[in-house]
Order: C-alpha cells, then structure tokens, then sequence
C-alpha cells in the first residue's frame, strides 16, 4: 500500500471527531459549502475552515471556487474527492482493515463515525414534533434501539453471524450495482454494530 494512499490519510480523522462529521457531510451533498455544513451540524465557534483545509491537504475532499452572486467575493463549493472510491482505494482500505499497524487508528475512527451518526440522528429528533415523528414512525415503519450485552465467550459467534449478515447487505448494494456516493447522499438509515469489550 502506498504511503500517499488517500485511505491511508484517512486514519487521520481518527484524532479529531467532529473533522468526521464534516467529512461525512461532504459525502452526503456534493458542492457543499462551508455555511450549509455550519447549519447542518449545528456548530457554532467552529474554525470549519482549519478543518476543511486539513481535509483537502489529505486529498479526502476537492474545492471549486465559485463566485458569489453580486459580490466580488468567491465561495468554496466541497466535493468528496472521487479518487478515494478507485479500485486501488479499496484495496488499499481492505488491507488497513487486516493490518494491526493502524488497529488503533481504526476502532477510533469506527467509534467517531459510530458517533457522528448517532449525534445527527439526536439533532434530527430534536427538531421534529411528536406529530412528525409519529408520520415517519407510520411511513417507514417503528422506530427500534436496542441493546444486547454479551459475554465475552460468545462474541466469537456473535461476530461470525453478523459478518455474515454484511455480506448479505453488500450483496444487495452489489447486485443494485449502486454507486458509492450515490448510496451513501442517498442513504435514508443505518445500522450501527459494535462488538467492543466493556
């Protein structure tokens, strides 16, 4: 694997979780600005613009400057960069994923995402009313959280069902033949596993 590997720049999230969530959204919504990801993640005394530049310097995202209308003034547009969904790229992640040189690094970033994801999903709720909640709970079916704690001699199976239930998911994503970014900015939930020791 290369040392410039844009996946490998990619544990440099591991140090920083909230530069996971703007990565994230940059993902989801080609040509964001930095304005929309302030409004989108609520954040408020951030320097976003640190942030997106170590993003960029690791290659993770891409920038167009565009003109403001009316103004003299240019505004930067954020694209995840399309080079991180190559085939080398992949590779590339598949073999960070077997290495124990980066096994800190990964959980990290795994943890953060795990994070990230459970924050928007709070954020979201919070803004909705009951009735809302009750129309989407009625459209896309009950709303379900649950929490399994397991001894530690059985994570072992544990783990082998649910690797093969990620299988059994990529398979569907595989034989929709979808595209990565498009199934990612068009992604309506998730699911959240972790199997970690107390």
């Amino acid at each position: 694997m290369s040392k410039d590997s844009i996946s490998l720049n990619m544990l440099t999230l591991a140090s920083d979780p909230l530069r996971i969530s703007i990565w994230f959204e940059i993902q989801r919504k080609a040509g964001i600005t930095a304005k929309e990801i302030i409004q989108k993640l609520k954040l408020e005394g951030t320097n976003i613009y640190y942030h997106l530049n170590k993003l960029e310097r690791s290659r993770l995202i891409v920038s167009e400057s565009k003109p403001v209308p009316k103004s003299n003034l240019l505004e930067k547009y954020y694209s995840i960069n399309v080079a991180f969904f190559a085939p080398e790229e992949w590779k590339a992640r598949f073999d960070i994923g077997k290495s124990t040189k980066h096994l800190k690094d990964m959980i990290l970033y795994n943890l953060y995402f795990n994070m990230f994801l459970i924050n928007k999903q709070i954020i979201d709720v919070q803004e909705q009313t009951n009735e809302q909640i009750q129309k989407n709970i009625e459209q896309y079916g009950k709303f379900v959280s649950k929490f399994i704690f397991l001894q530690k001699d059985d994570l072992p199976k544990v783990s082998a069902k649910i690797d093969e239930f990620f299988e059994f998911l990529n398979q569907i994503k595989r034989d929709a033949d979808r595209d990565p970014i498009t199934d990612i900015s068009d992604a309506t939930d998730t699911i959240l596993i972790n199997l970690l020791p107390l």
